[in-house]
This record gives structure tokens, sequence and C-alpha cells, in this order.
């Protein structure tokens, strides 16, 4: 974690809600106000969701996608939050994010249980790649994977067709989570993997609900 000076500590505890919300939306973005936001203010809820939801002690290996539901529409998020019924601010980001990563472990669930029935998957990307383009044009892992988004293309394309690792692929995909920690390289090894690990899961869903789709 990031260093936290008194003085930070002293001038961001003394912030209304409005502020917070005024200081974090600004362009440039405030470094250390973020630090304080994401590292300090945001923990005691993002730590339980880490270990209650989705089943990770790594709080990092969710902070990127965290920050990008927040900043996600030009900081949607904190743009609806009305101060009704006395409602803070850190009580309407945890019960908004709670219900975020629920609705992700679901899926992600959902997709344990398409497993069964799509366990080749891989199998058939790794064809995909192989075969010559217009010999299965036709193919539904082929429709599937063309109406992809860029984003989850460029995943399976490395992890699953080309089946680099985390780390080996990390130059890449790392760029695609909008983290701003911007420089992998910096952190851990644990966190990088983990993050990558949880991009690829969310690809082959979208790719395994697509393929649903066209099989039926």
């Amino acid at each position: 974690m990031a260093h936290i000076y008194d003085d930070e500590l002293y001038y961001y505890n003394g912030l209304s809600d409005e502020e917070w919300i005024k200081e974090l939306m600004s362009v440039p973005p405030i470094e250390a106000l973020h630090r304080y936001f994401f590292k300090v203010k945001c923990a005691p809820f993002l730590q339980y969701i880490a270990k209650n939801i989705m089943n990770t002690d790594q709080v990092e290996s969710i902070m990127g996608e965290f920050y990008e539901f927040l900043q996600k529409n030009d900081w949607n998020v904190l743009r609806k939050y009305r101060a009704e019924n006395g409602a803070t601010l850190s009580t309407y980001l945890s019960r908004c994010t709670l219900n975020y990563f629920c609705k992700q472990k679901n899926k992600e669930e959902k997709l344990a249980n398409m497993y069964v029935y799509y366990d080749n998957v891989a199998a058939q990307l790794e064809t995909f790649a192989a075969i010559n383009e217009e010999k299965i044009i036709d193919l539904p892992i082929r429709k599937a994977f063309d109406s992809l988004s860029e984003r989850n293309k460029t995943i399976l394309q490395l992890l699953v067709i080309k089946e680099q690792s985390a780390i080996e692929s990390a130059d890449v995909i790392w760029k695609l989570t909008r983290s701003k920690e911007r420089d992998w390289h910096k952190l851990p090894a644990k966190r990088v993997q983990s993050t990558i690990s949880m991009m690829k899961q969310r690809a082959l869903f979208e790719l395994l609900e697509k393929l649903n789709k066209e099989k039926n």
C-alpha cells in the first residue's frame, strides 16, 4: 500500500461527501487524493467483498475493476449519489459495489456450470485459429468469437489460443484493465496473475453465452 502522509490524512478526513465527488472527478486526477480514497477510505468494504464474495485475500485483485466500475460513463455511480435519509457516500458506495460484485460472482458461477456443457471451448478456439477461415465460416465458435468485444478477443487470443501465461501477456492485457497503476512490473506478480485470470474468466463467460445463443 502506498504510504499515506499525516497531512493527507488530516486534509482528506475533513472533506464532505460532495467535496469528495468533485475532487475525484477532477481533471487531471489528484494522485494523492485517489490514493487515499481507493487505498484507505474504501478499504473496509473492498476487503469484505474480496474475502466474502470473490473468495480471495488479495484485495488488490479487485481494485482495478472497482476503479473501472466507478469511473465508467464519466463517473456515473458517483454522479447518482444523493444524501437521502442520511446515507453517507461510503455507505452508498459499499452498497453499489457489493451489488456489482455479487452480480459478477453469479456470472462466474454460471460460467462454471456452463463448462459442463462447453468444456471443449478452448479446443474449439485452437481449431478456429489453425484451420483455414473459409472452412469454418459457419461454425458457431467462429460466429461467437467474431461477435466478442475487441477487449475480450484480445484476451482469449493471447491466453487461450496462443496459450500465453498471465505474465507473458501482461504487457498487452494490463492496458485493458484501466487500472490507475499503469506499470504492471511494479506490482506483485500474484496480483497481476489474479487480475488477468479474472479477466480471462469474464471473456470466456461472454464467449460461452454467445456460443450458447448460436447453438440454440
